[in-house]
């Protein structure tokens, strides 16, 4: 039974289908959600039969009165931009005059404010034509023209056919479209120019209970709006996206059947979620103890011990629990020993305010995580003040591993590391150390997304 599964798809067409044997199988409470999507937006405005069609008809001459011709442009289906539009035709009216001797004259252009549009000609427009392309320039369909000054639509140019494009999954539900239940597991609409890559990796993941349990069939979909499918002109739709769980800092999955990669594919992490839980303190440096200070009566030197659990500790965490272990052995021993440290915020040393010996020269000494050195510190001063800097952060640099991975360095020796950070935040907040061991998380969560594409696309 799978507990997380990332499924990828990838095709040439809005609808794509994947065959799993054996059958995956999920659990009954087992929901889905979209991790990423990447196409082009290639999905055409200028559609065959529907408004890809433009007649222009000369206006005859005093000498030839009688004489009309009309001519039609016809795009071929695809996306364009409003310029594109008006390069499209004024090339084919260029060969047009070249042709018959004419002087026919259009063009169009969109306001970058209102988004209405302009148009020019010294022809009449016959927008009333079957398929006309009025509706994309936002004219009415009548006969119009001509427009020796540039005339302005009533409305803003209409190059946008779909208004939402949805991703449906065969195995989801729990979604509405109006009244009736779909499929839809996520909707978005291609806001760049025609042409340009669409990427879409929602930040907050909507989950949809699943249909079943048992999935040997999974199609996903794009249509617009209106349910209906969409053409992207068999553009890509090309994503890797990989994505393993647990509870250790080292995961593994095996896939079957094996994913089929192009030679120059890469791979990069997407995207890395676990807690600040790496000890900070563990058998080695959770010791030392203090010596009860006696100058009236010179009996055997008490001395209270202190040890702290394996964890994740702030200075204010370490200050709290000595402290506690202090009162503790006061209230048995009938003493009055007193124990604070705190950290300077500007050069990050340690001040301890104690009226007994400090004993930090015991093994497993706590002594370098408050900076100071392995030795015994007298209460002479009222404050003893660290040599150095805390030492509260025993990893500097977190690298993720890869075992498929090629091509990074540590030192002068081939690595299969594919990122490298820093958790900056305080222990325990949400986010192979830098000499290759392994990391202890304390058994929280780890998610790890990969994601694998193809060179330069």
């Amino acid at each position: 039974m799978h507990e997380s599964l990332t499924l990828s798809l990838t095709g040439n067409s809005t609808v794509l289908t994947a065959n799993y044997f054996p059958s995956l199988n999920v659990y009954e409470d087992s929901e889905i959600a979209l991790l990423s999507l990447q196409t082009f937006n290639s999905f055409p405005n200028i559609i065959n039969a529907i408004n890809n069609r433009l007649k222009i008809e000369i206006i005859p001459s005093k000498r030839n009165k009688y004489k009309l011709h009309t001519f039609e442009f016809c795009l071929e289906e695809g996306c364009y931009e409003i310029e594109d539009i008006s390069n499209k035709i004024a090339k084919e009216l260029s060969q047009v005059n070249n042709n018959y001797g004419t002087q026919l004259a259009f063009s169009v252009r969109i306001d970058p404010v209102d988004f209405k549009t302009y148009i020019k000609c010294n022809g009449i427009l016959q927008f009333n034509t079957p398929y006309s392309i009025a509706p994309v320039f936002r004219f009415k369909k009548i006969r119009c023209g001509p427009f020796h000054e540039a005339r302005r639509s009533d409305k803003a140019a209409n190059l946008n056919t779909i208004n939402s494009i949805k991703v449906l999954c065969n195995i989801a539900h729990g979604s509405f479209n109006n009244q009736l239940q779909s499929h839809s597991i996520y909707e978005f609409f291609p806001s760049g120019r025609t042409g340009t890559k669409v990427v879409q990796s929602p930040s907050n993941l909507i989950y949809y209970r699943l249909n079943k349990t048992d999935i040997n069939l999974i199609t996903v979909q794009l249509v617009d709006q209106n349910n209906n499918p969409i053409d992207n002109f068999n553009e890509m739709l090309t994503s890797v996206t990989l994505s393993l769980t647990g509870n250790a800092t080292i995961l593994s999955v095996n896939y079957f059947p094996s994913i089929n990669l192009y030679e120059d594919s890469e791979i990069a992490l997407l995207c890395l979620q676990s807690f600040n839980s790496f000890p900070n303190i563990n058998e080695n440096n959770n010791k030392f103890s203090i010596q009860i200070v006696d100058d009236e009566n010179n009996n055997t030197p008490m001395m209270c011990y202190i040890k702290l659990e394996e964890g994740c500790y702030e200075i204010e965490d370490i200050n709290q629990r000595v402290k506690k272990q202090i009162d503790d052995y006061n209230s048995e021993n009938l003493t009055k020993l007193t124990f604070d440290i705190s950290v300077d915020p500007n050069d990050f040393r340690s001040y301890i305010k104690c009226n007994g010996i400090l004993h930090f020269e015991i093994p497993f000494s706590m002594a370098p995580v408050f900076g100071f050195e392995k030795r015994q510190y007298k209460p002479e001063y009222a404050i003893h003040r660290s040599e150095k800097a805390v030492n509260l952060n025993t990893i500097n640099s977190i690298k993720v591993m890869c075992n498929i991975a090629q091509g990074s360095f540590n030192n002068h020796l081939q690595s299969h590391s594919i990122y490298e950070f820093f958790p900056s935040e305080r222990t325990g907040s949400k986010l192979v150390d830098q000499d290759h061991n392994p990391i202890d998380n304390f058994g929280e969560a780890l998610t790890i997304v990969l994601h694998i594409k193809r060179y330069g696309s």
